[in-house]
């Protein structure tokens, strides 16, 4: 290939000062900037594709069961639900737990009473995987694992600095948590009495509990993570 251009492969290899008995491969991988990790993958010929390894086909699960019935004195509907869905990008995930209860009870000739009950809980604490960072600061021949099948904190090489490093979520994952979601209930309460002289009165009680939630836990143990900045990482 290199006679199309007119020169031989001596002259190509003293293009540089390269060590002693370096193979071509070798002088091509350090004249285009590969080191550490990097180069040592390159020259055995092992990659890892990163944005394969980021993205995913996500399962939608939705589950749902209900029971109704009626007679002269009581119309009652009952309802359960689960819901698990996994987004696109790998750690993304939503998982919702929900039920409905209405009641319509006739008590006597004068009284109704009725409740509707909602309640939801639902959790969507999820560290999903950075896939810009995986891609734009990980080279194909980036280490995923060392060659014990242990998982490597810099997969670019740890004697670089800063993001250069490269970036693993799934180490990262092993260090870190986070609780997020909440907890509803909704009812109404109602009554109807039927008074004399045609009058109907009503009257109805709403309470409410919601609960919000978010916690995020950063072990220190992470040999990169200063506890002053987890938040940045």
């Amino acid at each position: 290939m290199l006679a199309q251009y007119g020169i031989t492969a001596d002259q190509w290899r003293a293009y540089s000062t390269n060590e002693a008995g370096a193979s071509d491969e070798l002088i091509f991988a350090q004249r285009i900037g590969l080191g550490h990790n990097v180069l040592t993958n390159y020259l055995a010929g092992r990659t890892f594709d990163w944005y394969d390894h980021s993205f995913r086909d996500g399962v939608n699960q939705d589950y749902n069961l209900s029971v109704s019935g009626a007679s002269d004195k009581i119309n009652y509907y009952m309802s359960a639900g689960y819901l698990s869905n996994q987004g696109v990008i790998v750690g993304d995930n939503y998982r919702a737990v929900r039920s409905n209860l209405k009641v319509d009870g006739k008590i006597t000739n004068w009284l109704n009473i009725g409740a509707n009950i909602n309640f939801q809980d639902r959790s969507d604490g999820n560290i999903a995987t950075n896939w810009s960072n995986a891609i734009t600061f990980n080279s194909p021949f980036a280490s995923y694992k060392d060659e014990d099948g242990n998982l490597v904190v810099h997969p670019q090489g740890s004697t670089l600095t800063g993001l250069v490093r490269g970036y693993n979520y799934d180490y990262n994952r092993q260090f870190q948590d986070l609780e997020s979601g909440y907890t509803v209930l909704n009812s109404i309460f109602t009554a109807k009495v039927k008074l004399p002289f045609n009058i109907n009165y009503s009257f109805n009680v709403a309470p409410r509990y919601q609960w919000f939630y978010r916690r995020y836990f950063a072990s220190s143990k992470h040999p990169d993570w200063n506890p002053l900045r987890i938040m940045q990482e």
